[in-house]
């Protein structure tokens, strides 16, 4: 599914200032680091995830420079649960990034049952689970949302969201971004109809992972439009404008939306989740 557009110079930049990639890998680019965060080379919003400890200070730089255009998100990824060891050498670190940067937001954290690592050569569940949970206690103590990697798991997460609001009635429960979603259709109206938790959940689509999806059509069609979101989710900054524009148009197409409209209700999302970044959203 992808939409041939045709923008003009003068159209780009008008959509430019409404457009928000909600998660892009930047700490993987060597060579956007080595060239300082030159913020030229992506002229929009976005939230920029991290993967592992070893990222957190780099994008505590780049947050420095890009101070009204990055989102920073720091957080451990599932793929490298099984490397950060005991949580009691890498929460206090996390949580202090997070308090020192009141702009970001806890990311990438999640769960994916398909992924063996290739330290151990299988699925290290178990410590996922583990990572998963200190992460989300977190956000939820410092009232951050969460950008939330999910494969393979977002029937295990259903029934942990469900339960953890029964355990914790009182606690703040994290608006939680699912990105490049890849669960079925119907799973999106389970999420949304979860009781007291179902306004907290966002759907986030991006050309790299969920181009050729059987189900992203319809997936995108039954989001409601105040919870769609776009994203590249590439590692690569100079490609990041084109695969912006590529999800923009896939979502254009499935909703019946302008590339404007569609810019215009993203945005307008994007700002509901990340409404205490003040510095980027003023």
């Amino acid at each position: 599914m992808e939409k041939k557009n045709n923008i003009s110079s003068a159209e780009k930049k008008k959509l430019e200032e409404k457009l928000v990639d909600c998660h892009i890998h930047l700490m993987e680019d060597k060579e956007w680091i080595k060239d300082q965060f030159l913020g030229s080379l992506y002229p929009i919003k976005f939230c920029c995830v991290t993967a592992n400890e070893q990222q957190w200070s780099i994008l505590r730089q780049a947050k420095h420079k890009l101070s009204q255009s990055l989102i920073p998100a720091f957080g451990i990824h599932p793929w490298e649960a099984h490397k950060a060891g005991n949580p009691s050498k890498w929460l206090t670190t996390l949580e202090s990034h997070l308090e020192s940067t009141p702009d970001s937001i806890v990311g990438e954290i999640g769960l994916d049952k398909a992924c063996k690592s290739k330290d151990t050569g299988k699925v290290e569940w178990d410590t996922q689970i583990l990572v998963f949970t200190k992460q989300f206690m977190l956000a939820s103590k410092l009232k951050k949302p969460v950008n939330m990697h999910c494969v393979r798991a977002f029937g295990y997460l259903f029934d942990y969201f469900k339960a953890w609001r029964i355990n914790n009635p009182e606690a703040y429960f994290p608006t939680v971004i699912f990105h490049s979603y890849s669960g079925s259709p119907d799973m999106v109206n389970s999420y949304l109809k979860i009781p007291d938790l179902g306004k907290k959940f966002y759907f986030s689509f991006s050309h790299v992972i969920n181009h050729g999806n059987k189900h992203t059509i319809v997936s995108m069609q039954k989001v409601p439009e105040d919870r769609i979101l776009i994203e590249t989710d590439h590692i690569d900054v100079r490609a990041g404008m084109d695969h912006i524009y590529k999800v923009l148009g896939s979502v254009a197409e499935a909703k019946s939306w302008s590339l404007m409209k569609t810019a215009e209700q993203t945005m307008l999302n994007a700002k509901q989740v990340f409404s205490q970044c003040n510095g980027v959203f003023q």
